[in-house]
């Protein structure tokens, strides 16, 4: 069983209705969202086609894990970004499917990386729209809306970003709907469905009161399956079977740690990498971007670069991780589990510094 984490802080999953979604208002917003996303994406459709004359772009051919590849006949989907235009200082990113079909618009505050500002669109590869998001320094902030590949209404929910009476990020889930549009939850009661990202089958369920979880929820992952148990949101207690394999638990899921926590980390990077002498000389600067897993013992392994800048400065990133410490494993429905995690690290001609991105 393998589960992916991003370098933030773990969130908590509250589930309320503040209103009856999808009424006027709700309608309204959607179409004011409509208004914007339009001009975006026809914006992005002309410059791609006739290469926006003087604004430079970079394109990447793109492979569905984030890593990149050389060549648009192995590409996922392709990458465009595109200088700010006139007044703006935010880089705008398109992405599309291999048959031309938009996959993604918004726009990055980074030049050659989304770290995204902003409303941002996402569309399944039949064109239908599969998300409409806001993000606030790469993060998610405020209203999001998820739609079913049919285009009915899927999730709202809304991003409360952390802060210091608030520690950890709160995800709140507004509304959800089946694919017929029947909803399923409305005003922070009914029974909470969502399915697997290929919409296959039923990954959680459960019964909100009072916009809470409340009672038995019941969670499904590939092989395992999950039982866990609820009272006014709080987690008390889970049992989960994986081939037959049954686990009683008590504690919820935990993310992997490095020991000291995520300034630890920083530190042992910043303390660690050398920047490469040969493009110190030469002046090359730039962002490389590691992935690798965390093992169920807490070992490092499958480290990759998915954003090179040049092959000096990518082996010293992969040489940094692979000689980092164990970590304490993250734990899932009451076992440890593999995890994957995504490094920023910025090289430039100063202090070496790494980001949580």
């Amino acid at each position: 069983m393998d589960t992916r984490y991003n370098t933030g802080c773990p969130c908590t999953v509250t589930i309320h209705g503040d209103n009856k979604l999808w009424g006027p208002d709700m309608v309204k917003q959607v179409s004011i969202l409509n208004q914007i996303m339009k001009p975006l994406i026809t914006f992005f459709l002309l410059c791609a086609g006739m290469n926006c004359f003087a604004q430079k772009q970079d394109v990447y051919f793109m492979k569905n894990d984030g890593s990149y590849v050389n060549h648009r006949d192995s590409a996922d989907y392709i990458r465009i970004m595109k200088e700010p235009a006139a007044g703006s200082s935010y880089f705008g990113v398109a992405e599309y499917y291999p048959d031309g079909k938009v996959k993604l618009m918004g726009e990055s505050s980074l030049p050659n990386y989304p770290k995204f500002e902003g409303t941002v669109a996402r569309y399944y590869p039949n064109g239908k729209r599969s998300a409409v998001n806001v993000y606030k320094n790469g993060g998610l902030t405020g209203i999001q809306y998820e739609f079913f590949p049919n285009g009915k209404p899927y999730i709202v929910k809304t991003h409360t970003p952390a802060t210091p009476n608030l520690p950890i990020p709160q995800i709140t889930i507004t509304s959800n709907f089946d694919s017929l549009g029947k909803a399923l939850v409305e005003n922070g009661n009914g029974h909470f469905v969502q399915y697997d990202k290929d919409f296959k089958y039923i990954a959680e369920e459960g019964e909100i009161k009072n916009g809470l979880k409340e009672g038995e929820w019941r969670f499904k992952q590939d092989s395992l399956t999950a039982v866990e148990m609820y009272k006014d949101d709080k987690f008390i207690s889970g049992i989960s079977n994986l081939n037959g394999d049954i686990v009683k638990y008590t504690t919820p899921a935990t993310q992997p740690s490095f020991k000291g926590g995520p300034d630890s980390f920083l530190r042992y990077l910043a303390n660690s990498i050398i920047y490469p002498p040969i493009d110190r000389q030469r002046g090359i600067q730039g962002r490389v971007v590691v992935t690798f897993i965390v093992e169920k013992d807490g070992s490092i392994s499958n480290i990759r670069v998915t954003q090179s800048v040049s092959p000096d400065m990518d082996a010293e990133a992969i040489r940094v991780i692979k000689k980092s410490p164990k970590w304490t494993p993250g734990i899932q429905f009451g076992r440890t589990v593999r995890t994957s995690f995504v490094v920023p690290i910025s090289f430039t001609l100063g202090p070496v510094i790494m980001t949580r991105y």
